[in-house]
């Protein structure tokens, strides 16, 4: 039944996602960009008609797990030169141990015989994205001059919490060169509540006043040419 519907929704992934969606009363939770979007928009749209959301990301969470503890197969998989006969086994395979639902089956079997198995890893992220999305969840950097003590991450926690009106996972690191404070980043948002080196501010007044003076003597030349005209 899953490979005849992805049959039939095969088409739509290249020019129509957002109309398949719609038709199947399936609200898509953030718009995702390029092929590997396409075919995740179109999976999600599926999986939730016939209520398997998180049947399939449980799939795409071990199968994403298999592929990075064997990189030698998952370069085999996703490498574009090799062959179709010799990428499907492997594939099927990797879905009989894991044990995957027939619709994970029929939509990897699906992207290999459209020659996109190399693409598996950035449809499995992407699809994975699209799950976060649906719960409301995302994930955040912290960078910091010094590891943050549990209070501290505490409270940033909480300030995050009351920005963004999701739930947000964070991820702490430290970056050595910042003299003090931090950073945080979540998708597109940025906030700088560090000092940086004081390197940083004169390389910075060096560049203006070597480019304010080769403005000047461009500036001079300009007048010299003018005058010679006169």
């Amino acid at each position: 039944m899953f490979r005849h519907t992805f049959k039939r929704a095969a088409p739509l992934v290249w020019n129509n996602t957002r109309n398949y969606a719609k038709q199947a009363e399936v609200q898509l939770p953030i718009q995702l960009y390029g092929v590997s979007g396409q075919y995740s928009h179109c999976l999600f749209a599926l999986a939730s008609e016939h209520g398997k959301l998180e049947v399939v990301e449980k799939d795409f969470g071990q199968l994403k797990g298999a592929l990075d503890s064997n990189p030698e197969i998952n370069d085999i998989v996703q490498s574009p030169i090799v062959s179709l006969s010799a990428r499907t086994p492997i594939i099927e395979d990797i879905l009989k141990t894991i044990k995957a639902d027939k619709l994970t089956n029929d939509f990897f079997g699906l992207l290999n015989s459209n020659g996109r198995s190399s693409m598996m890893s950035e449809v499995i992220a992407d699809y994975l994205k699209l799950m976060k999305a649906h719960r409301r969840e995302t994930t955040g950097t912290v960078t910091s001059a010094a590891p943050l003590s549990q209070a501290d991450k505490d409270k940033l926690q909480k300030q995050v919490t009351d920005m963004i009106p999701f739930s947000v996972e964070l991820n702490y690191k430290v970056d050595e060169s910042l003299l003090q404070g931090h950073t945080v980043q979540i998708g597109s948002q940025f906030w700088d509540y560090t000092i940086k080196p004081i390197n940083d501010y004169i390389k910075s007044e060096w560049e203006v006043a070597i480019s304010n003076y080769y403005d000047s003597k461009i500036r001079e030349v300009e007048e010299k040419e003018k005058s010679y005209d006169a």
